[in-house]
C-alpha cells in the first residue's frame, strides 16, 4: 500500500507500527526481532502489518527517509547563517549525523546487513533511491547558498559527489570510538577544507582536462 493511497487513519497505524519496529530494532536488535513480533507488540494482527510493509527491511527503508527529511530540515535551518561552501558542507553534515547520534548502536549493527551484497538497505540500492534522492537534495542546497563559484559542469554532479562523501564520513563515524566522535567531527572540518580548496582550484581553466575527467568518473560511478 503506497502512501498516497492510505487514510490519515492509515497513516497513523502506518507510524505506529513503524514505531514500535524501531524500538524493537533498538531494544532486540535487528536480526533478533522479526516481522510478527512487531505485530504482537504493536497489536496489530500480522496481515495488517503486512499491508503497510512487505518485508523487515521496508521498515529500515521507512526509517531512513524519514530521517533524511529530518537531517534537510534541521541543516536548512542551521545553514541560513552561512555563506561559504565550507562552512554550509561542515554544517550540512554535522547536522545529518545529530539526527542519527542516538541510533549510533543500531546503525552499527545495521550495517552488517546493509554491507552485504545485494542487500536493499545498502545505500547505493535501487530501494534507497527515495532516501537517496533527499540527501543528495541537501547537497544542492549547500552549492545553491554558498557564495563560492563552482564551474557550471561540475555544479551538476557535485551534490552526488558531496553524498558520496558524506557515505564515508558515516563508515567512519560508525567505527569512531573516540570520546563525542571527537575524531569525526575533525574529520569533517579537515575534508571540507579540502573540499572547498580543491573546487576553487578544479574552477581554473587550465584545470579543465583534469576536471573533466572527474566529472566523466562521476557519471561513471552513478550509472
Amino acid at each position: 500500500m503506497t502512501a498516497n493511497t492510505l487514510t490519515p487513519k492509515g497513516h497513523q497505524t502506518k507510524q505506529r507500527i513503524l514505531d514500535v519496529a524501531l524500538r524493537l530494532f533498538e531494544e532486540r536488535g535487528y536480526e533478533g526481532t522479526t516481522v510478527r513480533d512487531i505485530a504482537a507488540e504493536a497489536g496489530v494482527a500480522l496481515g495488517n502489518v503486512y499491508r503497510y510493509f512487505n518485508s523487515k527491511e521496508d521498515f529500515v527503508l521507512a526509517f531512513y527517509e524519514q530521517l533524511a527529511h529530518r537531517q534537510n530540515e534541521e541543516a536548512t535551518a542551521a545553514m541560513q547563517r552561512c555563506s561559504s561552501l565550507r562552512e554550509r558542507l561542515i554544517v550540512c553534515v554535522r547536522c545529518k549525523l545529530s539526527v542519527v547520534d542516538r541510533y549510533h548502536e543500531f546503525f552499527t549493527e545495521l550495517f552488517s546487513v546493509a554491507a552485504r551484497p545485494g542487500s536493499i538497505l545498502n545505500p547505493f540500492a535501487e530501494a534507497s533511491r527515495p532516501t537517496r534522492e533527499v540527501a543528495i537534495a541537501s547537497f544542492e542546497e549547500v552549492i545553491d547558498g554558498s557564495k563560492d563559484r563552482v564551474p557550471s559542469d561540475l555544479r551538476a554532479e557535485l551534490p552526488w559527489l558531496l553524498w558520496f562523501y558524506c557515505m564515508g564520513i558515516i563508515l567512519f563515524w560508525l567505527h569512531d570510538a573516540s570520546a563525542a566522535r571527537y575524531k569525526t567531527h575533525h574529520l569533517i572540518e579537515s575534508t571540507a577544507d579540502i573540499i572547498s580548496r580543491t573546487i576553487a582550484i578544479v574552477g581554473s581553466p587550465v584545470i579543465s582536462p583534469i576536471r573533466g575527467s572527474l566529472i566523466q568518473l562521476i557519471r561513471t560511478l552513478k550509472s
